[in-house]
C-alpha cells in the first residue's frame, strides 16, 4: 500500500512538475526500504485498530509530503523543509489569516483527510494487513541489515538531494557538500577572500552618511503611482516624489524572479550564476570601512534555506521575525521592533538592510490597510503596498526621531516582482515577464548625484551606494554605478532556483537603447522563444518572435553565445 502511494506521488512530481529524474530515483531508492521496515513493524501490532491508526498517520504524512513538495517546487523552485514548516506552524493562525484562510477550516480539512484515509484502511484491513506476525531470526537479521544500510547511506542520499531527507533535515550546508552551489561558485568565494584582503589595503575616507537599503518583497514597479499606476497605492512615497524629494529610475530589472537569487545578486552585484555564499558583498565592504551594519528582516532568512548566510556573518546586528516577541514573523512591524532594539552610535556611520514583507502573498495584511475590496488579484496586492508604504513612512519617522534623517540616504527596491494574472501567471518564480522582474528603484534624501536615472539592473544598486559614499567599487562586482555610467546596453535574467529541481528554466536578455527596449525570453523546457518591445508594448501583449525574425535571431545568437558565461545554464 505504502509503495503504491509513493508511486503516485513521484508520478505527480515527474509528470506535472517535471522534477529531474535523479532526485526521483534517489527518493525511490531511499524510501522503499523504509516502507518495508514500517510495514513489518505495523504487522507486528496486536490490534487492527492500532494498525489502522499508525497506517493512517503514516499515509497522511506522505500524502502531505508529496503535496507540499509539489507546491513548494511550483511556487518557489525548491523543496520545502520541516525547518520552514515549523516557522509557519508556530504562527499557524497568523499564517492562515495572511492567505485569507480560516485556521479552523484548515484544521477541519486535515481532520477530514485523516478520517477518510483511516476509514479506507480499516475497511480494507483484511487485504492490507497480515495477521500479527513475529519476526523470525533471519527476518530480524534482515531488518537490522536494512536499518544499518539506511543509516550508512544517509549522508550520500542527503548530499545528493534526496527529497525526503532534504525535507526532514534541510539541504546540507558547507563549501564542499552543499547542493545549493556549484564548484564554480565555491571557487569564486575563495577568490573573493583574496580580493577582500587586497581591498582592505586601499586608503579610503567614506562619507559619514547613513545608508538604508529597503527591499520590499515581491513589489513590482507598475503598481506604484510614480510609475504611472492609476491607484495611489503609496501616498507617502508619492508625495515625496511630487515634492522632488524622491527620485526614481525609470526601469530597474532584477536578475531573477525569486528571493533566493535576488538578494545575493543585489548584495554581491553579480548575476545569479556567479553568486557565492562567501563572496565579497556590500555588508562585508561597508563593515570593513567602519560602518555599523544592521539587517532587520520581516521574514525568516535563516530558516529560508539559510539565505541569511550570504550576509549575516558581516552583520553587527541581525534581527528577523523569528526574534520578534510581539508579531507574526511576516508582519512588517518586525522592522520597527528591530530598529528600536538596534543600538545606535551617532558618531559612526550606519548601514541598514531592511526587508519589508508586505507585498508578498504570505505577508500579514492588517485590517487597517484594507482599502480596496478583494474582488480581483490586484486588490489585496494593492492593499499590501499601502501597508508597505506606511511601514516606510514609519521607518523614516524613526530616523527623524533619532535626529538621523538629514544624514541618511534611502534606497528602495525589491528582490523581484509578482504576477497577478498577466499571461495567465499568478506568482513569480517560474516566469520572466515584466511583472516578475521590473521593480522600482527609488532614492530619497540624495537626488542630485545620479546621472543615470533611466535604466538600471539589480546588480547596479550596490556599486551606486559604494560610489556615492566615495569608496572604490570592487573589481569583482559586475554592476555599474548610476552616478557616472550610461545605461548598460544588455541585462541578463533567469528563473534561478536553488538546486534546479526542475527542467522548467527560462532565460531572458533585455537590450536597451534610447528608442527601443527589446526583451527576448527563451524557455529551455519547451525550446520556445518570445520577443517583446517594451516601450511600445509594456504589457508584453505582442509576441514579435515571428514578425521581427531578424531581431529574434540576433538576440538568440547572443543568448547562445552568452548562456554559459552569463547564466546558470
Amino acid at each position: 500500500m505504502f509503495s503504491s502511494l509513493s508511486f503516485f506521488g513521484v508520478l505527480f512530481w515527474w509528470l506535472y512538475l517535471d522534477i529531474h529524474t535523479k532526485p526521483i530515483l534517489l527518493h525511490v531508492g531511499w524510501l522503499l526500504p523504509i516502507h518495508l521496515i514500517i510495514s513489518m513493524l505495523i504487522d507486528m501490532l496486536r490490534f487492527d485498530l492500532l494498525k489502522t491508526l499508525f497506517s493512517s498517520l503514516y499515509s497522511l504524512f506522505f500524502i502531505s509530503f508529496y503535496l507540499l513538495i509539489g507546491w513548494s517546487v511550483n511556487h518557489w523552485g525548491d523543496f520545502v523543509t520541516v525547518k520552514i514548516l515549523i516557522t509557519y506552524l508556530v504562527s499557524f493562525a497568523d499564517f492562515c489569516n495572511s492567505i485569507h484562510l480560516s485556521p479552523w477550516l484548515a484544521i477541519l480539512g486535515f481532520a477530514v483527510l485523516f478520517l477518510s484515509i483511516a476509514r479506507f484502511i480499516y475497511f480494507f484491513r483484511k487485504r492490507l494487513f497480515h495477521k500479527r506476525v513475529t519476526l523470525s531470526k533471519w527476518q530480524l537479521v534482515t531488518l537490522i541489515f536494512v536499518v544499518l544500510s539506511l543509516v550508512l547511506s544517509k549522508r550520500f542520499f542527503h548530499k545528493e538531494g534526496e527529497p525526503l531527507l532534504v525535507f526532514c533535515f534541510d539541504h546540507m550546508w558547507g563549501l564542499t557538500d552543499n547542493p545549493f552551489f556549484s564548484a564554480h561558485r565555491i571557487a569564486l568565494g575563495k577568490k573573493d577572500e583574496n580580493l577582500f584582503v587586497e581591498y582592505q589595503k586601499i586608503d579610503q575616507n567614506p562619507l559619514n552618511k547613513n545608508i538604508v537599503l529597503i527591499v520590499c518583497d515581491a513589489l513590482r514597479a507598475d503598481h506604484l503611482p510614480m510609475y504611472g499606476y492609476e491607484r495611489n497605492t503609496s501616498p507617502f512615497l508619492n508625495e515625496l516624489y511630487k515634492n522632488g524629494k524622491l527620485k526614481k529610475v525609470d526601469y530597474c530589472m532584477t536578475t531573477s524572479a525569486s528571493t533566493t537569487c535576488g538578494i545575493p545578486s543585489l548584495l554581491l552585484s553579480r548575476r545569479w550564476k556567479d553568486c557565492a555564499v562567501d563572496g565579497f558583498n556590500l555588508f562585508k565592504l561597508l563593515h570593513s570601512e567602519g560602518f555599523k551594519t544592521h539587517a532587520i528582516i520581516a521574514g525568516a532568512h535563516k530558516e529560508w534555506y539559510n539565505l541569511a548566510k550570504f550576509y549575516s556573518d558581516d552583520c553587527d546586528f541581525y534581527f528577523d521575525g523569528k526574534d520578534s516577541k510581539k508579531y507574526y514573523f511576516k508582519d512588517d512591524r518586525v522592522i520597527l521592533e528591530g530598529l528600536e532594539k538596534a543600538s545606535i552610535n551617532p558618531r559612526q556611520p550606519n548601514f541598514y538592510y531592511l526587508h519589508i514583507q508586505s507585498p508578498h502573498t504570505t505577508a500579514l495584511l492588517r485590517d487597517t490597510f484594507i482599502f480596496y475590496s478583494h474582488k480581483t488579484l490586484k486588490d489585496p496586492y494593492d492593499n499590501k503596498i499601502l501597508q508597505a508604504d506606511a511601514t516606510i513612512k514609519a521607518v523614516m519617522a524613526f530616523f527623524k526621531s533619532k535626529n538621523m534623517l538629514e544624514n541618511t540616504i534611502f534606497y528602495i527596491t525589491a528582490d523581484h516582482g509578482d504576477g497577478l494574472g498577466e499571461h495567465g501567471v499568478d506568482g513569480h518564480v517560474d516566469w520572466l515577464y515584466q511583472p516578475q522582474i521590473n521593480v522600482p528603484l527609488l532614492i530619497i534624501g540624495d537626488t542630485s548625484f545620479y546621472k543615470n536615472q533611466i535604466f538600471a539592473r539589480q546588480i547596479d544598486i550596490a556599486p551606486t551606494i559604494v560610489e556615492r559614499l566615495g569608496l572604490a567599487v570592487p573589481n569583482s562586482w559586475q554592476g555599474k554605478s548610476l552616478l557616472s555610467h550610461l545605461p548598460y546596453t544588455f541585462s541578463y535574467h533567469e528563473t534561478g532556483k536553488n538546486n534546479l529541481e526542475t527542467n522548467n528554466q527560462k532565460y531572458a536578455i533585455v537590450e536597451y537603447t534610447d528608442s527601443t527596449i527589446f526583451k527576448y525570453i527563451f524557455s529551455k523546457k519547451e525550446n520556445s522563444e518570445e520577443l517583446y518591445e517594451l516601450r511600445s508594448d509594456p504589457a508584453e501583449l505582442k509576441n514579435l518572435s515571428h514578425s521581427n525574425k531578424s531581431k529574434r535571431k540576433e538576440l538568440y545568437a547572443l543568448f547562445v553565445a552568452k548562456r554559459v558565461a552569463m547564466f546558470d545554464y
